[in-house]
């Protein structure tokens, strides 16, 4: 194992969308002060953020520049792990996120060999909802993934604080080493799709049409891929749905060119949104991207008042005080362009988060990455 080199000072990275974080750690990685491989990632989100980009080739990984343009916001852990570079990920959850149940999960993530795209073999339906998992039969250049899941709840008492700590601590026993990773939509979170397309109330609709049919036997492997299968094809007649819409504005010319099981459902929602909203106010590829997050649990909609994310700003400040040692890195997402974290109270939330990591770490580099991205639009 190569010699890792001691930083004086911790770093504390701010950007505005969470994928912006890894290029960070991967620099870091480069300059050796963090290991090249196994990783541990503390997470604080009301997202997992565990999805891999779609249709993207396993190699993308090894070339970081194709790598960095192909993630977002909600896919960019899996592929550093699947890289090798992460091999822990604890999400600390608030108790509104119910996208993954509390415990700890052991799983491989590898190339799946007839697609050469990256793929899991956790049966959450998380994963299951995405159509990303494989049997471990099917993966090459597989790794074994440690994640481990817990919420954390205003409400709980001292002991279950101090039992998460305690699962810390064991994690970093023999690992001092470790990213702190925090989005400020953990303290109070929107689901920005919820409200779009209002008047005709097209997020509900999304949700039958998008609605995901977990397996039936999750003990077997031939109904797990059924289901899989089932979910792709669901997900593809959607997306040439919506592209045949965003091209032409309309389904009426559709049977002549395919043949789709979901045609008379997209056709009632085209109704109902055209008598709504003008063409102009219409974005088809916007609306398969809303209906692509309702699987079975949705996203997480909290939006909290200010004495409750004092609340949890202090919870999250009693985790620090339990942490064995400083991370090498830590960095925060403030998710506010996308309306993740509530525009309103990002500010605060980030203000109250800084005046306690600078409180509990004294030798702090704080780099506002956020700030030169914007001078460098403008």
């Amino acid at each position: 194992m190569s010699v890792i080199k001691k930083l004086k000072k911790t770093t504390i990275h701010i950007v505005e969308n969470h994928n912006e974080v890894i290029p960070f750690l991967y620099r870091g990685m480069g300059s050796k002060y963090l290991p090249l491989y196994n990783n541990v990632l503390i997470h604080f989100d009301s997202h997992p953020d565990l999805l891999i980009p779609n249709g993207m080739p396993s190699e993308t990984v090894f070339d970081k520049y194709s790598l960095f343009a192909a993630l977002s916001i909600e896919n960019w852990i899996l592929p550093a792990a699947y890289a090798g570079h992460i091999s822990t990920i604890v999400w600390l959850k608030p108790p509104w996120a119910n996208q993954i149940s509390n415990g700890d999960y052991t799983f491989f993530i590898g190339q799946e060999s007839c697609t050469n795209e990256i793929r899991v073999t956790c049966t959450e339906n998380y994963f299951l909802s995405d159509a990303l998992f494989a049997a471990e039969s099917e993966l090459n250049n597989k790794k074994e993934i440690s994640l481990i899941v817990r919420t954390i709840d205003a409400e709980i008492d001292r002991t279950h604080l101090l039992d998460i700590g305690n699962m810390l601590l064991g994690i970093l026993e023999n690992q001092d080493i470790f990213i702190l990773d925090i989005d400020l939509d953990f303290f109070s979170t929107r689901n920005p799709f919820g409200t779009m397309y209002r008047n005709c109330n097209l997020y509900e609709r999304l949700k039958k049409l998008y609605r995901f049919e977990e397996p039936s036997n999750k003990n077997s492997i031939d109904c797990i891929q059924r289901s899989i299968q089932r979910r792709r094809s669901q997900l593809s007649e959607l997306e040439d749905l919506f592209k045949y819409l965003d091209k032409h504005n309309s389904l009426d010319n559709y049977l002549s060119d395919h043949c789709s099981t979901f045609l008379e459902d997209v056709r009632n929602i085209v109704d109902e949104v055209k008598k709504n909203y003008t063409d102009a106010d219409i974005d088809w590829l916007l609306i398969h991207d809303m209906g692509c997050t309702c699987d079975d649990s949705g996203l997480p909609d909290h939006v909290n008042e200010r004495t409750e994310i004092e609340k949890y700003i202090s919870l999250f400040a009693n985790l620090l005080e339990l942490l064995p040692s400083s991370p090498v890195f830590i960095t925060i997402s403030r998710s506010s362009e996308d309306d993740y974290c509530p525009l309103e109270d990002v500010d605060y939330i980030q203000d109250l988060i800084l005046t306690r990591l600078l409180h509990h770490y004294t030798d702090v580099n704080v780099e506002h990455e956020y700030l030169r991205e914007s001078e460098d639009t403008e």
